[in-house]
């Protein structure tokens, strides 16, 4: 039942995605674009829930990253920066990771393309 129910929701999130125009690309509020992350701190992922379906469903939040010179993304396959993210709420805190230097890194939340931040940077920690 509950995958079933995911199901729905992720259909309905692509389906709104793909009538999306090319100006209204991204759905994600924050990061914008060249923020700066910076590894062990805490930072917010927000997005746009007004045209979801209301549903209890949760998903997850991804961590994603672009090699410089290239076009291809890649999604870690550590664990997520957030599991179980209700989708109606809009935002969650996460705590950016240890990760080596990549490019240029992006979130994603529960598997759309749509809801894929800009790219920004994740730095060293702060002394």
């Amino acid at each position: 039942m509950f995958s079933t129910k995911l199901v729905a929701a992720l259909v309905t999130l692509l389906a709104a995605a793909a009538t999306a125009s090319a100006a209204d690309a991204s759905k994600i509020i924050r990061p914008v674009r060249n923020d700066e992350w910076y590894i062990g701190e805490q930072a917010i992922v927000e997005w746009d829930p007004t045209e979801l379906p209301d549903t209890t469903i949760g998903v997850d939040i991804r961590l994603g990253y672009q090699y410089a010179n290239s076009h291809d993304q890649h999604w870690d396959e550590s664990p997520p920066l957030a599991t179980n993210v209700p989708l109606l709420d809009g935002a969650a805190v996460v705590t950016v990771p240890n990760v080596e230097p990549k490019g240029v890194y992006m979130v994603q939340v529960g598997g759309s393309p749509e809801y894929t931040s800009p790219k920004f940077l994740i730095k060293p920690a702060r002394n």
